[in-house]
C-alpha cells in the first residue's frame, strides 16, 4: 500500500478536490510576509480526517502574500488574499514613507464545503469570502501579520493579545486603532495614524493591527471533538469531519517542508500551501503519485 499526495499552491482562486472514501492526511500553510524573514511566516495546521461518503467535495483557499506598499505610495493596498489585512489610503495626501514598513496582512489556507467567490471589500481593503463559507472551514493555517522590521510582525498561529485565537480576533493597538476589526476569518485593516502600523494576518480568527509595523498573526485550527465551534458553525460535536492526530505550529518554528520529506526552519514566507495525503492507497492505483495543482 501506498499513499498519494496532492500539493496545491497559491492561484488567487478557489480550488476544488473530490475525494472517494479512504483516509486523509489534511495540511495548511498560512501565507507569511517575504519582507519580514525573521517572524513574518504562515502558520501550519495538519489532521487526519476518515471520509465515509463515497465522494467528498472540498473546498481550497490557499493564503495568498500581500503586496508591500513602497516609500511615497499614497493609494492604499488590499491585504494579502483570502482574509488578509489591508493598508488603507493615507487621509492627509502626503506621500511620505509612513507606508514603507506597514506591508499588509498575509491570507490564510484552508479547506472548506461551501465555496465562496472572494471579492475586494472596498470599505475593509480586505479580500472576503461569505460568512457561511468561513462556518465551513475544518483546518485553517494562520497568516502572518503585516510589517518590516526583525523585530516586528507576528507568526501565524502565534498566542497574544494582538494574534487571532480559537475564540476571537486580536485586540488592535489605539493608536492607530482599526479601520475594519479583526473578526472570524479576516486580520485587521488599521486606520491611518501617523506611525507606521501592522495589519493583521487571517486565520480562523484574525489578528489584529500594531503600531510600529507589529501585526497580529491569524489563529491556527483544526475540527476535533474538542474544538470550539463559533455561532452558526455547520459541524456540530460528533460530526464525521472531526479530525484526529492533530498538530498546529507556530509560524516562526520548525514544521514539514510541504514539497517533501524533512522540515523547513519556519513556515512559508511567500504564499501559502495546502497538502492533501491519501493513505493506504490500493496498489491497482499504480501506487505512490504526487501532484502538484496551482501556479
Amino acid at each position: 500500500m501506498a499513499n498519494q499526495v496532492i500539493v496545491y499552491k497559491y492561484t488567487g482562486s478557489v480550488q476544488t478536490v473530490e475525494l472517494p472514501s479512504g483516509e486523509y492526511i489534511l495540511e495548511c500553510w498560512g501565507a507569511g510576509n517575504v519582507r519580514n524573514m525573521a517572524n513574518a511566516r504562515g502558520g501550519y495546521a495538519k489532521g487526519k480526517i476518515n471520509l465515509i461518503d463515497p465522494l467528498t467535495t472540498f473546498y481550497i483557499y490557499v493564503g495568498g502574500i500581500g503586496p508591500n506598499p513602497t516609500t511615497g505610495m499614497i493609494q492604499g493596498e488590499y491585504g494579502g488574499w483570502n482574509g488578509g489585512g489591508g493598508n488603507p489610503v493615507r487621509n492627509d495626501g502626503q506621500a511620505t514613507s509612513f507606508t514603507r514598513d506597514s506591508g499588509t496582512g498575509s491570507g490564510c489556507t484552508d479547506i472548506c464545503t461551501v465555496m465562496s467567490p472572494v471579492t475586494q471589500n472596498v470599505s475593509t481593503w480586505r479580500w472576503e469570502r461569505t460568512s457561511t463559507s468561513y462556518l465551513s472551514r475544518i483546518i485553517v493555517g494562520g497568516g502572518s501579520g503585516g510589517g518590516i522590521s526583525s523585530n516586528a510582525t507576528q507568526p501565524g498561529g502565534v498566542v497574544n493579545v494582538r494574534a487571532g485565537s480559537q475564540t476571537a480576533g486580536g485586540t488592535s493597538v489605539s493608536p492607530p486603532g482599526a479601520m475594519a476589526a479583526s473578526a472570524f476569518g479576516l486580520g485587521a485593516t488599521p486606520a491611518w495614524y501617523s506611525d507606521d502600523r501592522g495589519p493583521g494576518g487571517a486565520g480562523w480568527y484574525g489578528g489584529g493591527s500594531g503600531g510600529d509595523a507589529d501585526g497580529g498573526g491569524g489563529s491556527n485550527y483544526v475540527l476535533t471533538t474538542g474544538s470550539v465551534r463559533p455561532g452558526g458553525y455547520l459541524f456540530p460535536a460528533g460530526h464525521p469531519y472531526e479530525m484526529t492526530e492533530t498538530q498546529t505550529i507556530v509560524g516562526n518554528l520548525s514544521m514539514p517542508d510541504p514539497y517533501g520529506p524533512g522540515n523547513m526552519t519556519g513556515g512559508p514566507q511567500g504564499n501559502g500551501v495546502c497538502r492533501i495525503t491519501r493513505l493506504n492507497v490500493p496498489p491497482s492505483t499504480g501506487g505512490l503519485h504526487i501532484f502538484v495543482m496551482g501556479a
